[in-house]
């Protein structure tokens, strides 16, 4: 089993598993050998919480055999908003696990490592978060807008238009529009003077065709969310 040391209680270690889980608590003692990053062998003193481990343990007595201890990092995760309030978010990991984390103070980062806000975090919208794996709680949590990997729906990314979003307009307040994204979430645009507004073919078209319902490619700057394109797709467009 591989995880992250929550706690540890005389010659009792509880992890929590990577893959997801329940949380284990296996027994160290005498015969338990543990083993550094390095080769060297440890002692239970070596076992904090926050380290990444490797646990081989009966699973009968819960005794530890062996503990390979791998890293005393900050843990790190990526993967997908399914909930979110104001003080706390559950992501699904890539790993398959489901994590719920306190919000707090974390540092909201955009791409490019621009300044974020609390707005967005939204469900469906992919993460990358540090966090105390003792408290729960996150320390950095960066939004993963652009997503190069797909080439139809969703977020991705052009490297001279900026990040691009399709979607269906949700809503419209000011010069603010706010995307159904079609890879799930919201994504928030923001239109300026410098806004170009086409349709399909790049027929021109006016700033009063942005309408709620209205299926959109924009291209918008991650740091300040300004587009600087916005494309009307015509109904029949898939």
């Amino acid at each position: 089993m591989e995880g992250i040391i929550t706690g540890v209680s005389n010659n009792q270690v509880t992890i929590i598993p990577e893959r997801g889980g329940s949380a284990v608590t296996i027994t160290i003692n005498s015969g338990t050998s543990i083993i550094l990053k390095d080769g060297r062998v440890g002692a239970l003193t070596d076992l904090k919480a926050g380290i990444k481990v490797e646990a081989k343990y009966n699973p009968q007595t819960m005794v530890a055999l062996k503990v390979y201890i791998d890293s005393q990092e900050t843990a790190e995760v990526e993967g997908k908003i399914t909930a979110v309030s104001a003080s706390s978010l559950t992501l699904q990991t890539d790993a398959g696990r489901t994590l719920t984390l306190t919000i707090g103070n974390a540092q909201i980062l955009r791409e490019e490592d621009q300044p974020g806000i609390p707005s967005d975090l939204k469900v469906g919208v992919r993460i990358e978060v540090k966090f105390d794996p003792t408290t729960q709680a996150a320390t950095r949590i960066k939004v993963k807008i652009a997503d190069s990997s797909s080439s139809s729906g969703g977020y991705s990314s052009s490297s001279t238009e900026g990040p691009k979003v399709e979607g269906t307009i949700a809503s419209l307040a000011g010069d603010t529009i706010v995307v159904n994204a079609e890879k799930g979430g919201q994504v928030v645009i923001e239109i300026a003077n410098t806004t170009r507004i086409e349709r399909d073919e790049n027929m021109s078209a006016l700033r009063s065709d942005l309408k709620v319902g209205v299926r959109i490619e924009a291209y918008y700057n991650s740091a300040t969310r300004v587009a600087s394109k916005i494309t009307i797709k015509s109904q029949s467009s898939s």
